[in-house]
């Protein structure tokens, strides 16, 4: 069904609802961490991973029509059930977006994953295999004590309430694009200061849901849950 742009896309798991401008929809989130949408019988969808969400971004690039091809790409891969209830596209395009981090204020794709990697000491490989939003907000709470010299406040549950089109942009300016360049001296000063505070079981950034994340050495550990 064809519709407009008008409206914000708003996701509230506390409330279990998900509202486009003045359409709303049930929203529950299960124990596998996937979201069931519109009811029992509506459509189950998952968060996508780094890697992949890099790769669906760059297709929507090549594709020469990001602002149609990028929703469509999202929400054929996070979708595991289609469900024989419809959802209204656009919103469950925004769920989706939502999902794969794009209501994060977020460094482009190269940057995010060279900052996370210097804070876990993890490998690009493993960084693709973790959920995209929790990557991002590691990244998004980084470079917020850069500007602020302290932690921020972790990300709530609703996000920040934005347009599809809004969303679509966020995602397509981020990249993948160039390969990121020399970490700044303020970065690397943060960098060290965090990793020498680093302690067995204390939290210094919380995840991209704003739980923190169980650690068992002085490494930054990603979060432990992945939704694959």
């Amino acid at each position: 069904m064809a519709t407009s742009d008008a409206g914000e896309v708003s996701i509230e798991l506390s409330r279990g609802i998900a509202r486009l401008g003045r359409i709303s929809l049930d929203i529950e989130r299960l124990d596998d961490g996937t979201l069931r949408l519109g009811g029992s019988t509506g459509p189950r969808v998952r968060r996508l991973l780094f890697a992949e969400r890099s790769e669906i971004v760059a297709a929507a690039r090549r594709s020469g029509r990001p602002a149609e091809t990028l929703p469509a790409l999202l929400v054929e891969r996070c979708t595991l059930e289609r469900g024989r209830e419809p959802v209204e596209p656009r919103l469950l395009a925004g769920v989706c977006l939502h999902l794969c981090g794009a209501d994060l204020p977020a460094p482009a794709f190269e940057r995010t994953q060279q900052l996370v990697a210097h804070l876990t000491g993890w490998t690009a490989a493993q960084i693709g295999r973790q959920p995209a939003v929790e990557i991002d907000g590691m990244a998004v709470q980084f470079t917020a004590m850069l500007g602020h010299g302290e932690e921020p406040a972790p990300r709530t549950e609703s996000g920040q309430d934005r347009s599809v089109g809004s969303l679509i942009e966020n995602l397509m300016r981020r990249g993948p694009g160039d390969a990121a360049g020399p970490l700044a001296a303020d970065e690397l000063a943060l960098l060290e200061r965090l990793g020498k505070q680093a302690s067995p079981g204390r939290h210094v950034i919380a995840n991209g849901r704003g739980d923190a994340s169980a650690r068992s050495s002085s490494a930054w550990a990603l979060p432990e849950s992945s939704q694959s």
